[in-house]
């Protein structure tokens, strides 16, 4: 594979170790996206604040124990919200992820930029504002990140503050920090302005801050009734995401990156992975 597949860890059901590494086994994946509160046990695990480096020595043996890596720490918190107050807990608990990082082996923790609105999707989203508001908690983010000496993975959304590749390159610019790199997801950034447009938007992204993308996110959707855009998210293969051009972009941009299926269940697997194989038979050249 010239492409190291992984899944987001929550997406398996049920939430045992034991099926986890079953399943990524059976399909020979070799790392995850992990957010810890999302797939251990509410009861025990209700946020970061009971994360201790305990903890995570115990869960990094587990996943050393069947040779998987945690691609990307999960920890998608609305760093925007326009609660102050909810804000600075958001942006603790992301602390709390920084600062274990390392004892899992994971060299990236991930948020989107979330929304000024409690509720979600606002126009508010794209005002210089929000934007700023945005970069004042990101500066924060990697401030504690370069301390930690770990790197923040920053996912764009055309909902959110960081919503179009130049405003991703406006902020990589702002921070100006190593430690500040891009999740990059091709269905969080197809509109209806675009859609037809997927491999210039590819482009344009690989032009203005491919060096910086970290790791990558594979799922699809269609858009839903509504003509503000909104869209029902699908597994990777099952939608209007240019999968060819997409996979092609990943290939010639960082071969043998990260790509961790999404909201891709058990079921779909097969599926998604028949297509991204199915790719990678077209490469001739790998590294073995």
């Amino acid at each position: 594979m010239t492409i190291n597949l992984g899944l987001r860890a929550h997406d398996i059901e049920p939430h045992t170790f034991t099926h986890l590494f079953e399943v990524l086994s059976q399909y020979q994946l070799n790392n995850i996206q992990f957010a810890p509160f999302k797939f251990l046990s509410k009861l025990q695990f209700p946020d970061t604040s009971i994360y201790s480096p305990g903890l995570m020595d115990t869960l990094s043996q587990k996943f050393a124990t069947h040779h998987i890596s945690i691609s990307v720490l999960g920890c998608y918190v609305n760093i925007i919200d326009s609660d102050e107050e909810a804000r600075q807990k958001n942006l603790l608990s992301f602390r709390d992820s920084l600062a274990v990082a390392t004892r899992l082996k994971a060299g990236v923790v991930a948020t989107e930029t979330g929304s000024v609105s409690a509720s979600g999707y606002t126009p508010a989203n794209y005002t210089e504002a929000a934007y700023q508001d945005m970069l004042i908690s990101v500066r924060q983010m990697v401030e504690d990140a370069e301390r930690f000496g770990v790197i923040v993975g920053i996912e764009p959304g055309v909902n959110h503050p960081l919503h179009d590749n130049l405003t991703v390159r406006r902020l990589l610019d702002d921070v100006n920090s190593p430690n500040l790199k891009v999740v990059f997801d091709l269905a969080n950034l197809v509109s209806h302005d675009n859609v037809n447009r997927q491999a210039e938007l590819l482009a344009e992204a690989a032009a203005l801050y491919g060096r910086e993308i970290y790791a990558f996110h594979l799922k699809d959707f269609q858009f839903g009734s509504h003509s503000d855009g909104d869209k029902i998210y699908k597994p990777f293969g099952q939608g209007i995401v240019d999968v060819a051009s997409y996979l092609n972009f990943m290939n010639k941009l960082k071969p043998y990156c990260y790509a961790t299926f999404e909201g891709v269940h058990e079921a779909d697997l097969p599926a998604a992975l028949k297509i991204v194989k199915e790719f990678d038979c077209n490469i001739t050249e790998t590294l073995y």
